[in-house]
C-alpha cells in the first residue's frame, strides 16, 4: 500500500464497529498448515540513509524471516529472497493512482529488458499494487491484459521467476469476479492479497479469498504480501499501550496466517513508514525497532514446525480469543488475545450496541499434570500453576504460555478443534462464507483454463461514446447510441501466429467491423507478426435492452496450434436523463452523532445546498453527511448529485458509503478529489462493495434492503470551507410506469 495521499487512509480506518466477531473457521484453511509457510517484510528506501541496511544486518541471523519486499539490490547480501513490483521498471513509471499503460508492449519490455537478474535479483514479481483500490483507474479487464503482458516479459528474461497477480486490497468483490472472468488464474502463481483491517476480521478475510479461489476450482497458494496495522497515529508512537496494540495485531495476524495455510506472509513495514498522520512501520526513522518488530521476529521463529490444535472461543460473545499450537517437542503453546475491538462513532442518533468487551478477566483451572508454566512469547518466565490462577486479556498485549500437553479449563470458554477433516459436510457448512446464488452461477461461467498460454493477448479498448465505471466494472453506453472500440491483439512471441478472433455480444447488443454489419457475433481471421500489435476497429450499438441491465461480452482468440486467450467486459445501457423518483431536501441531511455541529446547511436555490464546515473531525478533516434511504429502494437505483468545493484551500476528497442501522459499512469506488467546478456523483446502490474490515460473510455485493443510510463522506476540510451539493436524488432507469416521484419540502 504505497499511499502518498492522506485522504486514502481513513477509508480503511473508518467504521470502528462495536460487536465482536464470531468464531471463524477458515474455509479451506483449517488443517492445511504447510510446514513451508514463510514470513517476510517490506523495507522502504530511506533516501540515502543507512537505516534499511542497518536493519537488514540486525535481522540476518534471526530465523523465520526469509523474504524482503522492495527494490533494494542489497537485500541478497543479507540472505533474503526478494519480491518486487514490475511497475518500478517501466521506462516512465505510472503515477500511483494513474491509468494503466495504453501500450502492453511497454509492460512487456519492462520485464524483458529492465528487470534485474543474477545475484540479488527478485525471485518473485507482483504485477501492480491494489488495483481494486484507487491506485488503478482502469477496470479489471485491462488489469488482466497487463498481467499477461508482464508474464511474457518476465518469463522471457527470468524463466523460473514466480509471477503474482496484482494484490487485492479488499474482500472478493466485483473486481475479483472480473479478474476471474478474464482468466487471471492461469497467469499467476498465487492468489495475492493485502490486509489493513482489524485482526479480528483477518480469519474471515482469508476465508473469503480461499472460498473464492476454490469456487473457481483453483487450489491456489495464498500470498499475503502486505499486512499492516493502520490504527497507530504518529502522535502516539511513544505510548506504550499503542505500541502494545501494534505488536498484538502482528502476533495475531501471523498466527492466523500460519493456521490458515498462507504460503507467504509479509509484514508492512519492517522499517519506518509514515502515511499522513499514521505510523505503519515497525521501526522509527533512526532504525530503533518498536516492540512489534521483536514480536514479528519471535513469531516467525517460533511458529515454524508447530501444529494448530485448538481454537478457544468466549461463549458469551462468540468471539475467538486464542489458539493452542503443538510445538515440535510436543509441548503446547497457547496464545490468547482480547475478544473485542474499537467501535466507530456511528450514524446520526445511532443506538450503539453494548460496549465491545475489550478487556476480559478469566479464571484458570490447571490439570495436575502441569508442574510449571512458561510465560511470554519467549517463554522466559517460569511460574507454578498456583501463581497464575487468572488471566486478563487486553488489546494492549497478547498472552503467551507454554505447558506440557493437556487441556486446561478457561472460565466461560469452549475448545474447538482446528484440525477437523475439511471433507466433513458439517465443517464445510460452518467454515465457508455465505454465498449468493447469483455469484455461484456467474463463477460457473468462467472460461475453462486451456492447456497452452497464448503468446497473443487480447485487450478490449472502449473509445468514443463509452463511459467506464469502475465500481460496477461496466462500460456504459447510451441506449440507442453507437460506441467505437478497438479489439487489440498483441503477439509477444518470436514467431508469426495465425488464428481467429471472435466477439460474442450479449442479448440486445450488436457489433460491426469494416467487413461485418451489425451482428450478435463478429469474427475474423488474422496473422499477427512477432512482437507486433493488430488493432481491429469495432462499433457497438445497444438497443432493446432494459436500462441498468448488464450484459457480458466475450472476446476470444484461438490460434491454429490451440493456444487461446479470453477477455470479457460487462456492458450496460443507460438513459441520458433518468427520472428522479426520490429527491432529498436540505432537512434530510443529518450529521454523525459524534459530530452534531460539524457543519451547517443552507438552501441557496431549490435543490442546491451549501454546507458551511464548522468543526471537521480527526486529523484528516473528516465530515460525514447522512441521508436516510427511503422504503422501496432497489439495487438498480442510482444516487445522483453534483458536488463541488468552491472555497477549498487544500485538496478535499469525497466518497460514498452505505450503512446499516447497526453500523455495517460498504464503500463505493475510491476517493475523488473535489474541485471548484465540481463533478457528478452517480452511484448505483448495487455497486457498493464490502470494506476490508467488513464483518459480513456473504460474498460480493451487500443486500441493499439492509442499507439504511447513504453517507457522503469528505476529508481534507478545514473550518470555514464550503461544500455545495446540487440536486441530490435517487433515480431509476426504468420504464415510466415504474416511476413514482416523491419530494420533500
Amino acid at each position: 500500500m504505497r499511499v502518498t495521499r492522506s485522504q486514502a487512509v481513513d477509508e480503511r480506518s473508518w467504521n470502528w464497529l462495536g460487536a465482536c466477531l464470531g468464531l471463524i473457521l477458515l474455509a479451506g484453511g483449517q488443517g492445511r498448515t504447510r510446514a513451508g509457510t514463510e514470513f517476510g517484510g517490506a523495507l522502504v528506501e530511506q533516501g540515502g540513509s543507512s537505516t534499511s541496511s542497518t536493519l537488514l544486518s540486525g535481522l540476518q541471523t534471526r530465523g523465520g524471516l526469509a523474504w524482503i519486499r522492495g527494490h533494494s539490490a542489497t537485500t541478497a547480501a543479507f540472505g533474503f529472497r526478494r519480491i518486487d513490483d514490475i511497475r518500478h521498471y517501466l521506462s516512465a513509471p505510472t503515477p500511483e493512482s494513474g491509468p494503466l499503460p495504453s501500450d502492453l508492449f511497454e509492460v512487456y519490455r519492462a520485464g524483458r529488458d529492465r528487470i534485474p537478474t543474477g545475484d540479488g535479483a527478485p525471485v518473485a514479481w507482483e504485477v501492480w499494487n491494489e488495483p481494486d483500490f484507487y491506485f488503478v483507474s482502469d477496470n479489471a479487464s485491462d488489469m488482466a491484459a497487463v498481467l499477461k503482458a508482464a508474464w511474457w516479459g518476465i518469463r522471457s528474461k527470468a524463466p523460473n521467476a514466480t509471477i503474482l497477480m496484482p494484490s487485492l486490497a479488499f474482500a472478493p468483490s466485483r473486481y475479483a469476479v472480473e479478474l476471474a472472468q478474464n482468466g487471471v488464474a492461469r497467469w499467476t502463481d498465487g492468489w495475492n492479497i493485502h490486509f489493513y483491517g482489524w485482526a479480528a476480521d483477518y480469519p474471515d478475510f482469508l476465508a473469503q479469498h480461499r472460498s473464492f479461489t476454490e469456487a473457481l476450482g483453483w487450489q491456489a497458494p495464498l500470498w499475503v504480501t502486505e499486512v499492516g496495522y493502520l490504527q497507530m497515529p504518529q502522535s502516539l508512537v511513544d505510548d506504550l499501550d499503542t505500541l502494545g496494540r501494534q505488536a498484538a495485531f502482528h502476533e495475531r495476524a501471523m498466527a492466523e496466517s500460519w493456521i490458515g495455510g498462507v504460503a507467504r506472509h509479509f509484514v508492512f513495514s519492517l522499517d519506518a513508514f509514515r502515511l499522513s498522520s499514521w505510523e505503519l512501520g515497525l521501526s522509527d526513522s533512526a532504525g530503533r525497532g518498536y516492540p512489534a518488530l521483536d514480536s514479528v521476529i519471535a513469531m516467525a521463529r517460533r511458529l515454524e514446525g508447530t501444529r494448530p490444535l485448538w481454537r478457544l472461543v468466549h461463549q458469551r460473545s462468540g468471539a475467538s480469543i486464542g489458539v493452542v499450537l503443538e510445538e515440535a517437542d510436543g509441548r503446547w503453546w497457547t496464545m490468547l488475545w482480547s475478544p473485542g475491538r474499537p467501535r466507530e462513532s456511528g450514524g446520526p442518533a445511532w443506538n450503539s450496541p453494548p460496549p465491545a468487551l475489550e478487556r476480559l478477566r478469566l479464571t484458570l483451572r490447571w490439570p495436575r499434570s502441569v508442574p510449571e508454566i512458561h510465560v511470554g512469547l519467549d517463554a522466559a518466565t517460569s511460574l507454578v500453576p498456583s501463581q497464575m490462577p487468572q488471566v486478563e486479556l487486553a488489546p494492549e498485549r497478547n498472552v503467551h504460555w507454554r505447558t506440557p500437553p493437556g487441556r486446561f479449563e478457561l472460565e466461560g470458554c469452549r475448545w474447538e478443534r482446528l484440525n477437523a477433516p475439511l471433507e466433513s459436510p458439517s465443517m464445510r457448512r460452518t467454515s465457508a462464507p455465505g454465498w449468493k446464488r447469483s455469484l455461484r452461477r456467474e463463477l460457473a461461467t468462467v472460461p475453462a483454463a486451456g492447456t497452452l498460454r497464448s503468446t497473443v493477448v487480447v485487450r478490449w479498448r472502449a473509445g468514443s461514446g463509452w463511459v467506464t465505471d469502475k465500481p460496477s466494472q461496466t462500460q456504459r453506453l447510451l441506449r440507442g447510441a453507437r460506441g467505437d472500440a478497438s479489439l487489440d491483439l498483441y503477439n509477444f512471441g518470436v514467431e508469426p501466429v495465425r488464428g481467429r478472433w471472435e466477439i460474442e455480444t450479449p442479448t440486445g447488443w450488436t457489433c460491426g467491423t469494416s467487413s461485418i454489419s451489425d451482428a450478435s457475433v463478429c469474427h475474423g481471421d488474422v496473422v499477427i507478426q512477432p512482437q507486433s500489435h493488430v488493432a481491429v476497429p469495432v462499433s457497438v450499438q445497444c438497443s432493446g435492452v432494459a436500462p441498468g441491465d448488464s450484459g457480458r461480452v466475450r472476446i476470444r482468440w484461438r490460434a491454429e496450434d490451440g493456444a487461446a486467450d479470453d477477455a470479457s467486459v460487462l456492458w450496460q445501457p443507460v438513459v441520458e436523463n433518468p427520472t428522479a423518483w426520490h429527491r432529498f431536501g436540505w432537512r434530510d441531511f443529518l450529521a454523525r452523532g459524534s459530530q452534531p455541529d460539524a457543519w451547517q446547511v443552507f438552501e441557496t436555490h431549490p435543490g442546491e445546498y451549501t454546507f458551511e464546515i464548522r468543526r471537521p473531525g480527526g486529523p484528516q478533516g473528516d465530515v460525514a453527511l447522512f441521508l436516510e434511504l427511503p422504503r422501496g429502494k432497489q439495487t438498480r437505483d442510482w444516487f445522483c448529485a453534483r458536488v463541488k468545493a468552491p472555497s477549498a484551500a487544500g485538496r478535499p476528497f469525497g466518497q460514498l458509503f452505505l450503512m446499516t442501522a447497526d453500523g455495517e459499512v460498504w464503500r463505493h469506488g475510491e476517493w475523488r478529489e473535489l474541485t471548484p467546478e465540481g463533478w457528478e456523483w452517480r452511484a448505483a446502490l448495487g455497486d457498493f462493495s464490502p470494506t476490508v474490515w467488513s464483518r459480513r460473510r456473504t460474498m460480493v455485493e451487500p443486500p441493499v434492503s439492509e442499507a439504511r443510510w447513504l453517507v457522503l463522506r469528505f476529508q481534507g476540510l478545514a473550518p470555514g470551507q464550503v461544500l455545495e451539493v446540487i440536486d441530490p436524488a435517487l433515480c431509476r432507469d426504468s420504464r415510466p410506469r415504474a416511476v413514482r416521484v416523491a419530494t420533500r419540502p
